[in-house]
């Protein structure tokens, strides 16, 4: 760990021990094409995405250093005028970020994806699995891939383990210290999770740090920001009660039937299927679950009756089974076994 953070617990502001990793990916995007086409690593790259109609940038790689997210294409190549263009491609990048998330849930099943290229992990209770938080961590490091280069911060609530993550060096981590409004007093206030306009309207009346935002009467706060000051107010304390939403992605299970089925019963099985992604797959073969209903994935690498999908990359569909998917368990329905 790094040697600014804290080598003891301490307690959520709530009263309980909770304990949450930031793991933080910056620029996901450009890493993620930067690897699949290395002759741009050196060039100044900006990604600009049109969904919205007028083209935005949304990452660039290291060599645009006089760009940055939000400007217009036109903005961007007035400041970096040898700029490449390269359009978004969003699945690619979502793809490799549930391939992240996929990873750090071997470490911890409490795992939340929040905005692209950023994870928080619930660290409480695994200490001992793990021998300590130090090693913990570094599992968390481990597990996600290394050409994306993460970083790691720990901490009571979300926001100042994002922050710490923030001020992580690559493939290191930052404890936030007990004092956490402390720590977190000379960042900007642009780390705060409020809108654009918010921010610069704080700006404008002089708040420019959250320390400056956690010296403020919150009733001040409030009645110029709303809601929005309120928030602004507890971050800056250290204080994160916003609500935690498990990342539902989750590893395929890979269960089998103890004997190889016939291709008339692997074919009438399908006839009768409802998605299925609520938990572990209960096995067959040691009868658990709802008598006569078997739930499972198929490998498509599996000798198996049927049409092998071309993108699935782990289903197959036979009959009026259901369409490919990758990474879904399907509930299925076989004859004549209770």
């Amino acid at each position: 760990m790094n040697q600014r953070t804290a080598s003891h617990p301490f307690p959520h502001p709530g009263g309980c021990g909770v304990k949450i990793a930031c793991v933080l990916v910056t620029h996901l995007r450009a890493k993620v094409e930067m690897r699949r086409q290395p002759h741009l690593k050196g060039r100044p790259v900006v990604i600009i995405d049109r969904s919205l109609g007028r083209p935005l940038v949304i990452d660039h790689f290291p060599a645009a250093s006089n760009v940055s997210a939000g400007m217009t294409l036109e903005q961007a190549l007035s400041r970096q005028t040898d700029g490449d263009v390269l359009e978004a491609d969003e699945g690619a990048y979502r793809r490799e970020f549930q391939r992240m998330l996929l990873s750090l849930q071997r470490v911890s099943d409490r795992v939340e994806g929040a905005e692209m290229g950023t994870a928080y992990v619930r660290l409480d209770g695994l200490e001992s699995m793990y021998s300590g938080e130090a090693r913990l961590v570094t599992t968390l490091l481990n597990a996600t891939p290394q050409y994306l280069a993460p970083r790691v911060g720990v901490g009571n609530a979300k926001f100042p383990a994002y922050v710490a993550a923030r001020t992580s060096h690559t493939l290191g981590s930052v404890r936030v210290p007990p004092e956490a409004a402390h720590f977190l007093a000379p960042h900007s206030v642009d780390l705060l999770p409020l809108p654009p306009a918010v921010k610069e309207e704080m700006r404008c009346f002089g708040l420019h740090t959250l320390g400056d935002v956690a010296v403020m009467k919150p009733e001040a706060l409030i009645n110029r920001f709303g809601p929005e000051g309120q928030r602004a107010w507890e971050l800056a304390q250290g204080i994160d009660g916003f609500p935690w939403f498990p990342s539902s992605t989750r590893s395929p299970s890979w269960n089998t039937l103890p004997c190889p089925l016939p291709r008339r019963l692997w074919n009438s099985c399908w006839r009768r299927w409802t998605p299925c992604c609520d938990g572990p797959t209960p096995n067959p073969e040691c009868g658990a679950g709802t008598p006569g209903e078997w739930r499972w994935s198929v490998p498509s690498t599996e000798s198996r009756p049927g049409r092998k999908t071309s993108t699935s990359g782990g289903l197959w569909e036979t009959g009026n089974g259901p369409p490919a998917s990758s990474g879904v368990n399907w509930k299925v329905t076989i004859p004549g076994l209770r």
